[in-house]
């Protein structure tokens, strides 16, 4: 297996869902500080799930893993020694990635394809600076109030035809990095991506990106979903029980394990057909109940994580 063809794999899945214009952050400029959070028992319900994955017993080879609580088989993926940026890139065989699994000096990676992705539902509980003023100091970054509990909401495995809150995945990949301290202790880092078909209509607030910086356009348009949408969302900002951070964008604020929706861009042709005249232009928030299709999420790999979407309908 080739570098080159390795590496396009990873971009490819990473970018299966980026297919929208934009695909900003937000406003940069400014580096909150991350709060942890604390353990709460659990409470949320798993989103309901059919489909292959949950109907078919998985035939396993020798040379399968413990991974994330699931067992993952290494002969279906693709491996590699180590970063796919740098020299010391080469292809492992599922035995030699098997032995270094167990490890605690040598490092691998294994990559998955349309074979299965993970998920976890978000806690639907939230802040943000129109409906909590004070949360905030947008000083300091300090916040008003306590900090939002760790997501024990359960993982669960994904597989294209399984359906979740009536939407349907289309794609998936899911890629594992063991990274070897010599120390009896593993780094390890996940990255998980999947797209879905069907319509979502959700309730929250939109606006656009005023200013070019970094990788975020003028125009660029994000959506931030109320807390009270989470039953209808698959996935959370804490997926692999990643800390929940302060973000914004323009002078709007807000502190929740939903994740934000990136919508493409006010200008161009994508949405010539679509009346989108309930977007504000000039920097400020509205808050509209919008329809949505062509779902897609990715956890942080080259850049952040990221949600997109198309619109259907806003109102």
């Amino acid at each position: 297996m080739k570098k080159t063809k390795f590496f396009a794999a990873i971009l490819a899945a990473v970018l299966l869902i980026a297919t929208l214009t934009a695909c900003g952050g937000e406003n940069s400029g400014k580096e909150p500080p991350i709060t942890e959070g604390t353990e709460i028992s659990e409470t949320s319900e798993v989103p309901e799930t059919t489909g292959t994955s949950e109907t078919q017993e998985e035939e396993m080879s020798e040379y399968a893993v413990e991974i994330l609580g699931y067992t993952l088989d290494l002969e279906t993926a693709e491996l590699s020694d180590g970063d796919p940026y740098n020299a010391t890139y080469a292809s492992l065989t599922p035995e030699e990635a098997f032995l270094r699994h167990q490890s605690d000096v040598e490092t691998y990676q294994a990559y998955w394809s349309n074979e299965f992705a993970f998920t976890r539902k978000s806690m639907g509980v939230g802040y943000n600076s129109i409906d909590d003023p004070d949360f905030v100091n947008t000083e300091t970054f300090e916040l008003n109030v306590d900090p939002l509990p760790e997501n024990t909401n359960e993982l669960i495995k994904i597989s294209v035809g399984d359906v979740i809150d009536g939407l349907t995945v289309t794609g998936t990949s899911f890629s594992y990095r063991h990274n070897a301290t010599g120390e009896t202790a593993i780094d390890k880092q996940y990255t998980t991506s999947f797209a879905l078909d069907g319509e979502v209509t959700l309730t929250g607030y939109i606006g656009v990106a005023c200013e070019e910086e970094g990788y975020i356009q003028s125009g660029d348009i994000f959506f931030y979903p109320d807390p009270e949408m989470a039953e209808k969302l698959p996935f959370s900002a804490s997926t692999f029980e990643e800390p929940v951070s302060l973000t914004w964008l323009n002078d709007f604020y807000i502190y929740t394990d939903i994740p934000r929706f990136t919508l493409g861009s006010i200008y161009g042709e994508m949405y010539q057909d679509v009346d989108i005249s309930a977007i504000p232009n000039d920097g400020t928030m509205n808050h509209v109940e919008i329809k949505l299709t062509d779902v897609g999420f990715s956890t942080p790999h080259i850049r952040e994580l990221m949600v997109t979407a198309r619109i259907v309908e806003i109102n």
